[in-house]
């Protein structure tokens, strides 16, 4: 433990300057819940790699993934979250709703996330035991 209160104040001053605002923290923090939900991230990785997609095909690539069985009422629930957040937008063409991924710093982290979880030297085993 340290024994002195502050051993650089330009370097803490510096940084306070630099750290993100409380509202911005709370706004990134709200993100990366949305991203740790398995479902929400297969869609997100789904929806990165196209335009765009309709509910029925987000559920059948969902569902056909390894894992637990997923609804498309769960899909819609799951997307629903997302267009709240602002990640995803939907348009409707008759009865079929489409979704888009809108938030380009999202499909930013989706690539590097997933380029970093190919890169050699890192498996399964690297992610859990690291956690």
């Amino acid at each position: 433990m340290c024994e002195v209160r502050c051993i650089d104040p330009a370097a803490v001053a510096r940084v306070r300057a630099d750290l993100p605002t409380s509202t911005s923290v709370e706004r990134a923090s709200h993100r990366l819940r949305l991203l740790g939900d398995p479902t929400r991230l297969r869609l997100l990785a789904a929806l990165a790699c196209t335009e765009e997609l309709c509910v029925c095909d987000l559920t059948l690539l969902v569902a056909s993934a390894p894992g637990p069985t997923v609804s498309e009422s769960a899909v819609s629930h799951a997307l629903r979250s997302l267009r709240l957040a602002g990640i995803v937008a939907f348009r409707k063409h008759r009865r079929v709703a489409y979704y888009r991924l809108t938030d380009p710093t999202v499909q930013r982290m989706l690539a590097h996330l997933f380029e970093a979880q190919a890169s050699p030297g890192l498996d399964e085993e690297s992610f859990s035991s690291s956690a």
